[in-house]
């Protein structure tokens, strides 16, 4: 029985992997199976029809193609003349993944031209350090974006306040969704007060 397995979380171009690795059965000619499924299956024994690695030589090896924040479960077998052995006891890890958005985006400052947008961290890091933020909005018809590293931002020589503002968050995985992402839209000047609301 396979015993010492360990899961790492890995990234790759963007793309999420998951590296396996276990201690080495003794014997000649010892190839080895990763089995690997987001189905449960047992604590003993995988569910018919998962995927799997075979014919691995090695005492590790790296899972791709797999979905962002997806929790996968595995299993090892030592295969000897053919035959495989029991199942290691399974294991699961969770992918990486895209950030979910900032939360509380709120506007603290406004000028004639200039707006002063802040936000807290997102609730979920998707596993990965934050790296940054970028605000997108539109200005003349076009779509325009600002990235900072800061919880905030400052956007000036704005054409016009009527404006509605998607902050997202940055790992490095990606951004995310900005259909996701909570919005703050100006309504402009009225009775020289500033208004803005959410939606």
């Amino acid at each position: 029985k396979v015993q010492g397995v360990n899961i790492t979380r890995g990234i790759s171009n963007g793309s999420v992997l998951l590296t396996i690795s276990w201690t080495t059965v003794p014997g000649s000619g010892i190839t080895y199976t990763v089995w690997y499924s987001s189905n449960c299956g047992t604590t003993t024994e995988p569910p018919s029809g998962v995927l799997n690695v075979s014919g691995i030589t090695g005492t590790s090896t790296t899972l791709s193609g797999l979905a962002q924040g997806t929790t996968y479960y595995i299993w090892v077998s030592a295969v000897s003349s053919g035959v495989p052995g029991t199942y290691s006891m399974r294991l699961s890890e969770t992918t990486y993944s895209e950030p979910s958005a900032p939360v509380n985006v709120t506007v603290t400052q406004m000028t004639c031209s200039s707006v002063n947008i802040t936000w807290y961290p997102p609730a979920n890091s998707g596993g990965l350090p934050i790296e940054g933020y970028i605000v997108f909005y539109e200005e003349d018809g076009r779509q325009v974006n600002i990235t900072t590293n800061m919880s905030f931002v400052i956007i000036t020589e704005l054409k016009s306040l009527q404006t509605t503002f998607k902050p997202v968050s940055v790992n490095a995985i990606g951004y995310t969704n900005e259909n996701e992402s909570e919005t703050v839209k100006l309504k402009g000047i009225t009775n020289y007060y500033y208004y803005y609301y959410y939606y």
